[in-house]
């Protein structure tokens, strides 16, 4: 490729990332490199930064050779071109769920064709590809008689043990045994009487209880449980549960609580009644139905609070209903303890301007008081966020008011020296106010001249950017602070380029300084930045408080941004942390599905709020799982059923410890499989028996990676026994590109009928090292290779038309994509069972 830089500007930076490189190609494979330092070894399996012994991080490459899977593969760089081939997995930037090696022009500067010694493009690369010649398999197929094993409880309602609990609390300690709740109707009685007799019961802590005991109703109705009405005594007494205030010295901060689960009661005390709800929260937690139907909470001692008192999230209305919103409040923002919502809200159908109206977009003031109502029993301040200034597309949808927007062709943002600007937006303001009833509201305020001409209006032109700016914001403060509403917007036009990571978008630090200086401090900032830096790299934070103002760390979805920022706002002593969503406009099915990385978040934002003082284990495939199974959306149900376990061995092909660099798919010992669970094991509730790493352990199918090891395409496993749901431990050797077949499961049963399903990359079949959350592969045990890298063993739940009868046959068979299915367990599982 070759150009030259036209257009007005007379010099360009160029960053191109040219290829993305599939490490499974090439890691643990030989290389050599001509480049500025001549180069040689083998591509490291695991991701490895710059400063490490063994990176690849290869500059002015002019010819790069791999001894890769698929063969030999070369690169020669022609032009003059100075590129780098840099293993990207351990980037800052990088999405853990995508990882690859990174080769293109990393900086380059060019000058303008007009310029007196113009400086073209010129990226000539040749690749040459000599293929490896398939070897025969040496069997193409395996087929064995699997023995079964009935057992019971070949699942249980207990999916980890000790319960995990999000946020991870400050101070826990786990006990044997449960609190049984042997007749919930009973309870609930006495829980009510209490609270009717007694005048001095703890604010709030009836409205906890009763979120306590509408929960665990509604798990026994779905388990069909004869424990909501029931005969039976635990332990030969009536266990109670009993509130009441924090009396202990020193206090419990705000909103904490202290929990003590024994087996005949529960005893919650709190600091206010946020902390009945947290405690309630955990509770709920703990709680599981066991194999006789009854409620049981596991019996421990807790002491919990919160580092940041501001715990919120960022989310938009939508246009199609709000069973969405309504899942997330109760499933995940309210269970983990969150206590803010930044709704943004500027596309609700006002009264007030109907030309406003989106046809997809807007969403009805009935459906947002709906959210409202269920907001205030949860103990969820909502705080209404309506776009001024910039990020005006909603006031001109339909091509409406395009008389008061800055630019009418960029329609982005409103023309702040029009007077019916603020007829407009005051108009919609006092019907928020009046619909939301806020203590605080978000003015939007963000990236102010981002598109468009700004100024462009006559008027407008009289002023800058920066003056345009703070008018604007101080007319709006005054609106608000005449109703009594704290005001907040976001920070980034009030940062210049060196102040902050990333968001600084004033153009001089010298503009940003008297742009602080000229609006009110009783302002709360609401600072976002969405680098993954060091928690000392957020020096905004303290820009903005020395300049007298509040701030609320907001944050996106990298782990490490999350992380990190929610650790600076404590030290920086900021009110809390926002996290914050960028989803499209409406929130609904389709955009939820679509971007559910950035709702998974949720839950590490969660933690690493309420605990910013200190380190969590949590990271983002802890907070992927936790999210899907708090929405109930991972396809393993916690339930009790029997079954049966199968002993692969007469069937396995394969040792899942490398005996030498040459075994586990050419990986070696540190990256195999022999550190994971073998034997009887218990895998997320599930029950495998796992063949011993010493022998033949598993079933590895043939692919386009390990074409030349004579693996076979398919085994056919003879079981004899009938089941309702196939549990299968299923992974592969190396990723597939998302959306690939990568294998496919076929059963046939002793009447002739048969069923498939197939295994498809990215949804549910994953490589073992690959760490993306799914809800159809959930992870049922996490571990580390001897090289310290992350392994992952997933469940493939099935799920069987019942009443067939005995299954005859499984067949696992691979489609030849460039993962390896590879076969450590199978379970069968009968029916659900009903106490």
């Amino acid at each position: 490729m070759t150009g030259v830089l036209s257009g007005d500007a007379s010099k360009a930076l160029v960053q191109w990332r040219i290829g993305a490189w599939n490490p499974s190609v090439i890691v643990g494979r030989p290389f050599a490199a001509k480049c500025n330092e001549d180069a040689a070894g083998t591509v490291p399996v695991a991701g490895k930064n710059k400063e490490e012994s063994g990176s690849m991080f290869l500059e002015g490459v002019k010819q790069l050779t791999f001894n890769s899977r698929v063969g030999r593969i070369r690169i020669d760089v022609v032009s003059d071109s100075s590129l780098t081939f840099q293993d990207y997995r351990t980037s800052r930037w990088a999405n853990p769920t995508n990882p690859y090696f990174w080769f293109g022009d990393l900086s380059s500067m060019i000058e303008s064709s007009q310029s007196s010694s113009p400086t073209p493009l010129d990226y000539r690369i040749r690749y040459t590809f000599d293929g490896v010649v398939d070897q025969a398999d040496s069997r193409s197929a395996i087929s064995a008689s699997i023995p079964v094993h009935q057992i019971s409880n070949a699942q249980t309602g207990i999916t980890s043990d000790p319960p995990t609990i999000t946020p991870t609390p400050k101070q826990i300690e786990f006990q044997d045994g449960y609190f049984v709740v042997a007749n919930l109707k009973t309870l609930a009685q006495s829980l009510n009487a209490e609270f009717q007799t007694n005048e001095e019961r703890p604010p709030g802590s009836d409205t906890a209880a009763g979120l306590l005991l509408s929960e665990w109703r509604s798990r026994l109705t779905n388990h069909d449980s004869r424990a909501i009405e029931s005969n039976r005594t635990a332990h030969g007494t009536q266990p109670r549960i009993e509130f009441g205030i924090d009396s202990q010295n020193p206090p419990l901060p705000d909103e904490g609580y202290r929990l003590t689960v024994g087996s005949n009661g529960i005893i919650v005390e709190a600091a206010d009644a946020a902390g009945f709800r947290h405690a309630v929260q955990t509770i709920k937690q703990l709680s599981h139905v066991d194999a006789n139907g009854y409620l049981s909470v596991r019996c421990c001692s807790i002491c919990d609070w919160p580092s940041l008192s501001f715990r919120g999230v960022h989310l938009f209305t939508g246009g199609h209903g709000t069973a969405i919103h309504e899942m997330l409040l109760d499933k995940v923002i309210a269970s983990l303890k969150m206590n803010k919502i930044v709704l943004e809200a500027e596309y609700i159908k006002w009264d007030s301007h109907p030309e406003t109206h989106h046809p997809t977009l807007g969403m009805p003031k009935s459906e947002v008081r709906k959210l409202l109502e269920r907001c205030e029993r949860l103990g969820i301040e909502v705080i209404p966020l309506v776009q001024s200034l910039g990020h005006c597309q909603w006031i001109f949808a339909n091509d409406a008011n395009l008389d008061i927007a800055e630019d009418p062709d960029a329609k982005w943002a409103y023309c702040a020296t029009n007077p019916r600007t603020y007829e407009f937006i005051f108009d919609v303001y006092a019907e928020a106010v009046a619909l939301f009833k806020p203590r605080i509201f978000h003015i939007g305020h963000d990236e102010y001249a981002d598109r468009g001409r700004v100024p462009f209006r006559e008027e407008s032109k009289k002023q800058t950017v920066e003056s345009l700016f703070v008018m604007d914001t101080l007319k709006l403060h005054e609106w608000f602070k005449e109703r009594n509403i704290e005001m907040m917007m976001w920070g980034d036009m009030l940062l210049a380029k060196g102040e902050g990571p990333d968001a600084c978008h004033a153009n001089s630090r010298e503009s940003a300084d008297r742009m602080r200086q000229q609006i009110p401090t009783d302002i709360v900032i609401t600072d976002w930045h969405y680098a993954d830096d060091a928690p000392e790299s957020f020096t905004n934070l303290q820009v903005f408080h020395d300049a007298g103002f509040e701030t609320i760390a907001s944050t996106w979805n990298r782990p490490g941004n999350i992380k990190n920022f929610a650790r600076a706002a404590f030290d920086a002593k900021s009110r809390g942390l926002l996290q914050t969503t960028w989803a499209g406009y409406s929130l609904d099915e389709e955009s939820f599905q679509r971007n559910l990385p950035q709702y998974m978040a949720y839950v590490l934002a969660a933690d690493r709020a309420w605990n910013a003082d200190r380190d969590t284990s949590m990271d983002l495939l802890d907070a992927g799982q936790r999210f899907l199974d708090l929405c109930e959306m991972t396809s393993l149900k916690p339930t009790w059923r029997d079954g049966w376990t199968t002993d692969l061995r007469p069937a396995c092909n394969y040792a899942i410890r490398a005996s030498n660099e040459k075994g586990w798919f050419g990986l070696g010992p540190n990256h195999d499989l022999s550190t994971v669970p073998t034997g009887r094991v218990r895998l997320g509730g599930l029950r495998f028996d796992i063949s011993s790493a010493t022998m033949n352990s598993c079933i590895a199918l043939q692919a386009q990676l390990s074409r030349n090891m004579g693996l076979p395409s398919k085994a056919t496993l003879n079981v004899g026994a009938a089941a309702d749901t196939l549990a299968l431990i299923i992974t592969s050797d190396f990723a597939s590109p998302h959306g690939v077949p990568c294998a496919k499961l076929d059963v046939e049963f002793v009447n002739g009928s048969r069923e498939s399903l197939e295994l498809v990359y990215g949804q549910n079949f994953f490589a073992y090292a690959d760490q993306t959350p799914a809800a159809n592969a959930p992870v049922v045990w996490r571990g580390r290779s001897k090289a310290g890298t992350t392994i992952c063993l997933r469940a493939l739940i099935w799920n069987l038309p019942q009443g067939r009868g005995n299954i005859r046959s499984i067949v696992v068979q691979s489609l030849h994509a460039s993962s390896s299915p590879v076969l450590l367990g199978l379970t069968g599982l009968e029916s659900k069972q009903t106490p």
